[in-house]
């Protein structure tokens, strides 16, 4: 409980089974590009966890990986990310969208359950990938669903897919966080998305655009 920042050293290939299970303080974690495994329950119930990226050597998603993480609003997936275990999600209640990569050919059962803020779905793949028992607790009324144009038509036709009423096509430009790359040592600005618009958040409150005007 006491860990608030982890950066694991380049060549570490494998993030463990339970590794950081139930670091409610961890907030920063850094993986380098050799991580291939991250393990079952790695982070689970990491509570103060606000942002992560997954490595882009990494394949699998295990069972259970960041359930519980309540504070999660960012996950950057790569592009090489094929499976998506049971549970992997579940319960990343402040979470409001994310980007399923194309690539991705396994859900596992209850993977989104209990992502109650989720807003936004970015699925790029483009036939209809099997899911039984997942989005419980997701307003599939209200939040949007992005689709490659030419498989629209295959989603509403699937099964847990279909529940969504707003179907739409993938936009030409999909959203992503700001990567920040140096920032000064006195502050530690945050990357988020504020209303479809890029943002970053200095620790007084005030928000600035990718631009450098403050919008707040």
């Amino acid at each position: 409980d006491v860990i608030t920042s982890v950066t694991v050293p380049e060549g570490v290939k494998t993030i463990g089974a339970d590794a950081f299970f139930h670091c409610t303080k961890l907030s920063s974690v850094s993986l380098p590009s050799s991580v291939t495994s991250i393990e079952t329950m790695a982070f689970y119930h990491c509570t103060s966890m606000k942002s992560f990226v997954v490595p882009d050597s990494v394949r699998v998603l295990r069972g259970s990986t960041f359930e519980q993480c309540i504070a999660l609003t960012n996950i950057t997936l790569p592009d090489s990310l094929s499976a998506i275990m049971a549970g992997a999600f579940k319960d990343c209640s402040a979470l409001p969208r994310i980007i399923l990569p194309k690539g991705l050919t396994t859900i596992g059962k209850n993977a989104f359950n209990g992502n109650t803020a989720l807003k936004e779905i970015y699925n790029c793949v483009d036939s209809p990938v099997v899911v039984t028992g997942n989005f419980t607790g997701v307003d599939t009324l209200t939040c949007i669903l992005y689709v490659p144009e030419g498989s629209i038509e295959a989603y509403r036709r699937t099964t847990i897919w279909k529940d969504f009423r707003d179907i739409r096509p993938m936009p030409d430009e999909i959203p992503e966080a700001v990567e920040i790359l140096h920032h000064d040592a006195l502050v530690e600005p945050r990357k988020l998305l504020n209303d479809g618009q890029i943002v970053i958040l200095i620790p007084d409150g005030a928000q600035y655009s990718v631009t450098g005007q403050k919008i707040r």
